[in-house]
């Protein structure tokens, strides 16, 4: 079993084609594109934190829910509608858990600092170009 971070993926919200370049025609093709890199690089045993912002609403949440590989965790982010959908492991505003001997603490914030910082840690991130990235210590 791999343990993946992951944050702002913002399925379903056409907002983000405005806001960050990503670059696809549509916010279908985007989402079809992100399930696809998912899938490819997080098996069914896999376990997947998410750092917050994974759907636009609670109903396209519960549509992708079953579409994506692994056991998922959402840590609330500031654009996850309340209340989540069922098909989440757990759901919490912060998590501290211990992997590798190191006690981590998550929460929507601390991905935003991964992010900037690029840190290398065992993580994925679907990045501009809808690659996955796999950052391992």
């Amino acid at each position: 079993m791999t343990v993946f971070f992951i944050s702002d993926t913002h399925f379903g919200d056409h907002r983000v084609l405005n806001l960050y370049p990503r670059p696809v025609p549509s916010v279908a093709a985007m989402d079809e594109g992100m399930i696809e890199r998912w899938n490819a690089v997080v098996g069914p045993d896999d376990e997947v934190w998410h750092l917050g912002d994974f759907a636009r609403t609670a109903t396209q949440a519960a549509a992708l829910l079953p579409q994506l590989n692994g056991k998922k965790h959402l840590i609330l982010g500031n654009n996850d509608p309340q209340p989540q959908p069922a098909g989440w492991a757990s759901i919490a505003s912060y998590a501290e858990l211990p992997l590798d001997g190191v006690d981590l603490v998550a929460d929507a914030e601390s991905a935003k600092d991964l992010q900037a910082a690029e840190a290398q840690v065992a993580g994925l991130r679907i990045d501009e170009d809808l690659t996955p990235l796999l950052h391992q210590k």
